[in-house]
């Protein structure tokens, strides 16, 4: 997920790759909550809140004590 990362943030940003690479993860980590919580960081950068959410949330069932994505998923509730 740190090459996703990588691809998520760099400018200019790789979101096609960052994506792929998050498939991959997730189809070899389905439990890790990682995983979901850059599918929320992609998600934002693609305009999507509601599919952030989304990830964020299921970021949160897998990993209940990431307080980053708590606090992303509030923002996003507070938009």
């Amino acid at each position: 997920t740190y090459m996703a990362y990588e691809f998520i943030n760099r400018r200019p940003a790789n979101l096609p790759a960052a994506e792929g690479i998050l498939g991959l993860a997730k189809e070899k980590f389905p439990a890790s909550g990682m995983v979901y919580a850059r599918y929320g960081e992609l998600y934002e950068k693609l305009g999507q809140p509601e599919a952030a959410s989304e990830a964020y949330r299921a970021a949160l069932k897998l990993d209940p004590s990431d307080g980053a994505v708590a606090e992303k998923l509030a923002a996003l509730k507070g938009r």
